[in-house]
């Protein structure tokens, strides 16, 4: 990622979160005119709907064009194509986000997304793979690979998530791979959400660390849960899975004790460090520990036990939401009823449904006995007049 698009981010987000703070009254109008001016916008950024719409053209139009190449111009089979045209689009990408007025606005996370995709078939279907299994774990090799350097050098944080789930459905292909998902993935659940707060990465590079953790804290769950040791889940993503056998019997109690410790470990460091996508992580995997439960113990049908555990979740929210409100200044040991972020998303979407409405301007009203004549044409056949 280069220095003045990392310095660009760093802008967006301060300006970002100045505006949210003066929409929910933590600053006023003078300090968020010295914050902007102190941190000048370099270039008009589009929303994340219009983001959506030019990713969508630049998606057609570059599968288009590799099709038109490999029909008209490369007819042989093979990785040659695929690899080509992801060096292709590689290079476009190289050079709409060199110029950050023209990549900012969703061409380049396209151009960049199918440079991977592309990549990978490519190797896939190399000529030198004929093992279908081999083509597999080579394909993820390179998905690991390519998306962390994608991630790295473009910026943008969804590949740091698509990374880490290759890397895990990577080390699952090999033997022992649930003990695998458990060290690799407990390390990183410990360490990503540590780089979020790391001053010397990127705004993209920090919010992809966040991805990270939200594929290892599923990999982490998935080789503990005890419905996945049952099914020998991670076992079957192996190249050639083993004869299925039952579990110990310490394996189940340990990996009982594991599914409802686990998300209550989450949920409690969530809430002691005030990070939310760890309490929200928490949160869902203590609604899959239910549905694990009811699983094994039939307590009541899964519509009831979901139904009560979603209204119970409600009844929590609204009860943490009227305690922080009635609170001095809407806050408690540093938890705050104020959705500081929700008022600019709004307006952005606002913003882009006005933008694809129709201009519907109202016609003036005329007084009474203001008609006048003249402007229009009748006839036919022949016979013209105007009035």
């Amino acid at each position: 990622m280069n220095g003045a698009r990392g310095e660009s981010s760093r802008r967006a987000e301060v300006r970002s979160a100045a505006r949210a703070w003066h929409a929910a009254g933590a600053i006023d109008e003078t300090a968020l005119g010295r914050i902007e001016a102190a941190y000048p916008e370099d270039h008009p950024r589009m929303s994340a709907a219009w983001r959506a719409v030019v990713f969508t053209i630049v998606t057609v139009a570059a599968n288009a064009l590799f099709f038109a190449y490999a029909e008209i111009l490369h007819r042989e089979s093979g990785a040659v194509p695929w690899l080509f045209f992801a060096i292709v689009l590689s290079a476009a990408t190289e050079l709409l986000l060199g110029r950050t007025r023209i990549g900012e606005n969703g061409s380049a996370a396209a151009t960049s997304f199918w440079a991977v995709v592309y990549a990978i078939a490519g190797i896939a279907i190399g000529d030198a793979l004929h093992d279908s299994e081999a083509n597999i774990t080579a394909a993820l090799l390179a998905a690991a690979v390519l998306c962390a350097a994608a991630c790295w050098r473009w910026g943008f944080a969804a590949y740091g998530a698509f990374s880490a789930a290759a890397l895990f459905l990577l080390l699952a292909r090999f033997p022992h791979g649930r003990v695998a998902w458990l060290l690799l993935g407990t390390v990183l659940v410990a360490v990503a959400p540590r780089l979020q707060d790391r001053l010397s990465l990127a705004p993209p590079h920090r919010r992809a660390s966040g991805g990270v953790f939200l594929a290892a804290a599923a990999a982490v769950y998935a080789a503990v849960n005890r419905w996945s040791l049952g099914e020998r889940l991670v076992e079957s993503l192996q190249r050639r899975s083993p004869a299925r056998t039952e579990p110990d019997p310490t394996a189940i109690v340990l990996s009982w004790l594991a599914t409802a410790a686990f998300p209550l470990l989450l949920i409690l460091w969530g809430l002691r460090s005030r990070r939310t996508l760890v309490l929200d992580s928490g949160l869902v995997l203590a609604a899959l520990s239910l549905v694990t439960l009811r699983f094994y113990v039939h307590l009541a049908p899964l519509w009831i036990l979901l139904a009560a555990a979603g209204a119970a979740l409600v009844l929590v929210a609204l009860g943490l939401h009227r305690w922080l409100r009635r609170a001095p200044g809407e806050e408690r040991h540093g938890f705050t009823a104020r959705p500081l972020d929700e008022a600019r998303r709004s307006l952005e979407t606002a913003a882009v449904v006005a933008a694809f409405a129709p201009d519907a301007a109202p016609a003036a009203a005329r007084e009474p006995g203001t008609f006048t004549p003249g402007g229009g044409r009748y006839g036919g056949g022949g016979a013209t007049g105007g009035y």
